[in-house]
């Protein structure tokens, strides 16, 4: 995040922010500028005290309570990257809570939005980053909590009619839209993508869980001089299979960029392979993984689009999606390969994993 450029004092934070701050004993803070993200309300706040970001959100509290957990668990495990960790409140609370609003406040952390992974270089070093946050989780211990936080399993009809609709309202509404085009096109093999075989679902369910950042956006990560410094916006963590989060990094990585992607899903595979080797059913399942949840967050991106009536960037992440889609589908054997030959590192050398709950993990590899 960098720091606002502000000339003059910015005005002072509105009646609810200064009522969440009471709880911090800042009551001097102004609100400095909002900043842009899915993870509930934020804002960057100057105060006598220093630099802090707010963020106001309407979400479960077992949820946030989770979210908290895995962050606090990162930061005391060596994690070699910054983290938004919540600073207590006054009463040595996590947020603050009043009805169903909760605040977190979190300690500035200097840095600009990572540059999308177009390089191999670049792929390389969001593959360590995913590699330092798993081996980090592999011990974590949720005790009884374990099992509240999976993902429940993508409704596939949902996501086929999600596709359907958006098809039909692009066609009539915005026909002459690259995206509408694009849609028409490849919109049918998209939905399809999201039937796997039974024998390959039933694999994906069995591999044991994990908390899994999940959301491994160029946006979720800052930088400082060219190197990534800091992962942000915990909002998406579930339990879910690990090779969730190889699968959703990597699909960021390839997204990143329509050319060269041969060459940094290698780099990302060799990365990953030297920090944190999969084990080889792992491996082999995570272009599975990736074609089961893309139809997903194709549908969903483009039920975004269409609530809002508005092609931006969020026009721009779904063509992207839909090109990795594509490509996938041609090219799913290099995958395979890269993945086996790179990711698993060198035979026996996979991080041991927790054995799966005899009921099995019931959960989405997303």
């Amino acid at each position: 995040m960098t720091p606002p450029a502000v000339a003059r004092p910015a005005p002072p934070a509105s009646s609810a922010f200064a009522t969440a701050l009471r709880h911090w004993d800042l009551r001097n803070a102004y609100k400095a500028r909002r900043l842009p993200g899915a993870a509930g309300s934020r804002c960057a706040l100057d105060t006598p005290a220093g630099r802090f970001v707010l963020r106001e959100v309407r979400a479960d509290p077992s949820h946030l309570a989770y979210e908290v957990r895995v962050i606090d668990h990162l930061a005391t495990a060596g994690f070699p990257y910054r983290l938004p960790r919540p600073l207590p409140t006054r009463d040595g609370a996590a947020f603050a809570s009043e009805g169903d609003v909760h605040w977190l406040l979190y300690a500035w952390i200097d840095g600009r939005t990572a540059p999308r992974p177009r390089t191999t270089a670049r792929a390389a070093d969001v593959a360590r980053l995913v590699a330092a946050t798993e081996r980090a989780l592999t011990d974590l211990d949720l005790g009884d909590r374990a099992g509240r936080f999976r993902r429940p399993p993508d409704e596939r009809a949902k996501t086929v009619a999600t596709l359907a609709s958006a098809a039909r309202w692009l066609r009539d509404r915005h026909p002459r839209r690259r995206l509408a085009r694009a849609i028409a096109a490849h919109g049918t093999a998209v939905a399809r993508a999201v039937e796997l075989p039974d024998d390959t679902v039933a694999a994906l369910r069995r591999l044991p869980m994990s908390s899994a950042f999940a959301d491994w956006r160029h946006g979720n990560l800052l930088a400082r001089s060219g190197r990534l410094v800091a992962l942000l916006d915990f909002d998406g963590l579930a339990e879910v299979p690990r090779v969730a989060d190889v699968q959703n990094a990597l699909t960021h990585v390839l997204a990143s960029a329509p050319v060269f992607r041969t060459p940094r899903l290698v780099a990302f595979a060799r990365a990953l392979g030297a920090a944190f080797p999969l084990a080889p059913d792992e491996a082999a399942l995570v272009p599975a993984a990736m074609r089961e949840r893309l139809p997903v967050l194709i549908a969903a991106l483009l039920d975004e689009v269409r609530a809002r009536g508005r092609f931006g960037a969020t026009a721009r992440r779904t063509l992207a999606l839909v090109g990795v889609a594509r490509w996938l589908d041609a090219n799913e054997s290099r995958l395979v390969d890269a993945l086996a030959t790179h990711a698993t590192g060198r035979p026996g050398a996979a991080v041991p994993r927790r054995a799966a709950p005899a009921d099995g993990p019931g959960a989405e590899a997303s």
